[in-house]
């Protein structure tokens, strides 16, 4: 795998993009966590099966406080979905 400097399709930095994240809805906020947990996991599984354990458990546990982080911002949205702005 070919880990790129920039973000592929994105124009903007890496601080634009985390305040447009941050900028959106609670519950796509955490959309955006669960995706990345995935990835992290898909590497982690990948590098594994390459002869590479212990960036293999480093990503794993990466992917893990992502996950965590997707379920406290669970809690965040359950407590602001039905606040006014809040639905579709």
């Amino acid at each position: 795998m070919s880990h790129t400097k920039k973000i592929r399709g994105y124009r903007g930095t890496p601080e634009q993009l985390a305040r447009n994240i941050g900028n959106t809805r609670y519950d796509t906020t955490l959309r955006f966590d669960e995706a990345r947990a995935r990835e992290y996991h898909r590497q982690a599984l990948q590098d594994r099966a390459a002869g590479h354990p212990r960036l293999a458990t480093l990503l794993a546990q990466y992917a893990n406080l992502l996950e965590q982080a997707r379920d406290e911002m669970r809690k965040i949205w359950d407590l602001c979905k039905n606040k006014p702005g809040m639905q579709d």
